[in-house]
């Protein structure tokens, strides 16, 4: 059951490395836009959205700061389901945070160089140097400006388990250092670690539950006990408490729930 997580940056031949990765070991492989597409199909949600709220850095007259958390807890309960039903090879955009403290998932970021990624971007996109150097730059910093703000941290190499640099190397090399991880047996699925996935996969599930109730709600999940945190004023506690509860109630896997709802006024203290 272990899977991995494969993010490269743009004009880097990433998509078809990962792809490639799944065929050698035998591991069934999705796409970022096969992804997307399931959750825009299972959560009634319009894939464009989910697209922007992926690759568009944060500005006035994009999406608000809510509503792309709200579309990317959507994908990762999706994304988190998957991972416990199979062993799969993923291509998707912040594998070092959109899955976090699993140890049987690799987590893999393929690099290239400026000069190979610009002359990729030039050939792919049809334009001339300097719009492909824009082009490269404005990738580069849209995926750390989204980072930082779903996560906390921008998009760097040593959060992931294992950072590959294409340049210079034949791509059957690169496939190769990949697959070899994988059957050294440091990613085995492990016992606890399953647990972990568990308990990952039923925090997203819960949290994309409520997260139109209160989108900043945080989810701690434990072996089916389920520990909720949201914010509201004093008039609309009871009422909020009531409907979390409530919904969380019925899930798959869920033994106990604690809703816990702070006054709005401590907020700050919790970001």
């Amino acid at each position: 059951m272990s899977s991995i997580l494969v993010s490269s940056q743009s004009y880097a031949g990433g998509p078809e490395i990962a792809r490639r990765i799944a065929e050698k070991l035998g591991y069934r492989f999705w796409s970022e836009r096969q992804l997307i597409d399931e959750v825009a199909k299972s959560r009634a949600i319009v894939p464009t959205d989910l697209r922007k709220a992926l690759e568009h850095p944060p500005s006035l007259f994009g999406l608000s700061d809510v509503v792309r958390r709200t579309l990317v807890a959507h994908l990762q309960a999706v994304l988190a389901a998957h991972l416990l039903d199979d062993s799969l090879v993923f291509h998707v955009p912040y594998a070092h945070g959109l899955i976090p403290g699993v140890s049987h998932i690799l987590r893999v970021r393929l690099v290239a160089g400026w000069a190979s990624r610009v002359a990729m971007a030039e050939k792919i996109e049809e334009i001339p140097l300097k719009k492909a150097e824009k082009r490269v730059a404005h990738d580069d910093a849209a995926r750390n400006s989204v980072s930082e703000l779903l996560f906390g941290f921008t998009d760097d190499d040593e959060r992931y388990d294992m950072v590959v640099d294409l340049d210079g190397r034949q791509e059957d090399a690169v496939i190769e250092e990949v697959v070899g991880a994988m059957q050294s047996h440091a990613y085995d699925a492990m016992t606890y670690s399953m647990q972990r996935l568990r308990d990952v996969e039923l925090g997203f599930r819960v949290r994309s539950a409520v997260i139109d109730l209160e989108p900043s709600a945080r989810v701690e999940a434990d072996h089916g006990m389920v520990e909720i945190r949201c914010w509201a004023g004093p008039s609309r506690k009871a009422k909020l408490e009531a409907e979390v509860a409530k919904r969380v109630g019925g899930l798959s896997g869920v033994q106990g729930v604690e809703v816990r709802v702070f006054d709005d006024s401590l907020r700050r203290g919790w970001a």
